[in-house]
Order: C-alpha cells, then sequence, then structure tokens
C-alpha cells in the first residue's frame, strides 16, 4: 500500500508525536513506513495540522485513541482541520456512533467541537479527552441491541449567510 493521502501522514506523525517514535517513510507516495515507539509522553498535545487541504480529524482521532488509551496519564489532544470532509466519518458520527460502542470497551474519552471545519480549508477545531484504560480493554457480547431504535439527524450550514437564510426556509 502507498502512503498517499495527508491524513494517513497527519494520523501517523500524531502517533510519532505522542510516542516519541522514530519513523521512516512517514511521506507521500511511501511504499514502505517503518515506526518505532519509544516512551509514551502523554498529557496535553496540540496538533496544528497545516495542509493544504481539511486533514480529517475523526482520522486523527482514530490513530490517537489506540496510543492515548494504553498510556499512563489521561490525555488532552488539541486537533485543527476538517471536522466534517468527504471520504471520512463526520465528528457526529465520532461522538454518536464510535465513542459509546468504544465505552463498552472501557475506553472512556470525549471529543469537544469548538469549531466545525469544512473541505477545502478545514479551519475546524477539536479536542480529545481520553482516560487510560486499566491494563486490558474489556470483552463485549452485544446480545440486545435496545428497545426501539431511532434515527437522529444533525443539519449544520456553511457558507455565505444569504444561502444558509435560505435554506433555513426549506422545511423537512
Amino acid at each position: 500500500m502507498t502512503i498517499s493521502k495527508n491524513n494517513y501522514i497527519i494520523g501517523i506523525q500524531l502517533a510519532k508525536q505522542m510516542c516519541n517514535a522514530t519513523t521512516n517513510g512517514d511521506r507521500q507516495n511511501s511504499c514502505e513506513l517503518t515506526f518505532q515507539p519509544k516512551t509514551l509522553k502523554m498529557g496535553n498535545f496540540n496538533l496544528n495540522v497545516n495542509s493544504q487541504t481539511a486533514a480529517s480529524i475523526p482520522l486523527m482521532i482514530q490513530s490517537a485513541l489506540p496510543v492515548a488509551i494504553f498510556s499512563n496519564h489521561n490525555s488532552s489532544i488539541t486537533m485543527k482541520g476538517g471536522t466534517d470532509v468527504s471520504f471520512s466519518p463526520s465528528m457526529d458520527y465520532v461522538k454518536n456512533v464510535l465513542f459509546p460502542i468504544y465505552k463498552l470497551f472501557g475506553v472512556h474519552c470525549e471529543a469537544f467541537i469548538t469549531k466545525r471545519g469544512f473541505y477545502p480549508k478545514g479551519r475546524g477545531e477539536v479536542i480529545l479527552t481520553v482516560n487510560p484504560v486499566n491494563e486490558y480493554l474489556k470483552p463485549v457480547e452485544i446480545n440486545n441491541f435496545g428497545g426501539h431504535p431511532s434515527i437522529k439527524g444533525f443539519v449544520f450550514i456553511a457558507g455565505p449567510k444569504h444561502q444558509t437564510n435560505k435554506n433555513n426556509q426549506v422545511g423537512c
């Protein structure tokens, strides 16, 4: 597999920063990656994504969580980029679908969306807080999916005010 997307490189760099890793091949169009983690340095991290496009914050979270949940300290990671971009889960999906599933495994994490960011510029910001697990993930067996399923929707619009006002007039 070739590392072809900026999102993958950003995720590798975040994990590298979190565990003082030595890497080789963490660049675009690389066909091989060497990743040698060292000591975890947990605590507060600021990751500012400076990319030509809106690098996906949900994909960054997927890179950060495996490192953060097995550390010895609570972590707070500030990420900048896109909260809602194509070919990536949205932050609402992460918060309302993935995090509740992670909680079943004993993973306690939260994401605070301080600003939404969209393609092509991003400019969104999310603060991820993660509490480490005690030694291992809890085994999970899901037999009962609950009572009556429900569907929730979120609508947010980016763009000029006249566009926003026009869209507000559309009824559902």
